[in-house]
């Protein structure tokens, strides 16, 4: 997975066209198609390489569906972003 190299991550939440991965620090990064924000940067705009998501919370858990990525913080607060169904 060429988008993760340098990070060692915890758990990686697969999407269709996108991946999000949670490094063991805590933080996500995404890559990939981001047609409906699914990179969690808050822009559209396809990364081929990984970016950190705009919210910066520490998070315990991840996962990915089609067109989005849902994160839960070390408190329980859940996040999520992209095209939600």
């Amino acid at each position: 997975m060429p988008a993760a190299i340098g990070l060692t991550l915890r758990t990686v939440g697969p999407g269709a066209f996108h991946a999000c991965g949670l490094t063991l620090a805590g933080k996500v990064y995404c890559w990939g198609n981001n047609d409906f924000g699914q990179t969690g940067d808050s822009t559209t705009t396809p990364r081929l390489t990984r970016v950190p998501i705009a919210s910066d919370p520490r998070y315990a858990d991840l996962s990915g569906r089609n067109s989005y990525a849902r994160a839960l913080t070390s408190e329980g607060v859940a996040y999520c972003w992209g095209a939600l169904p």
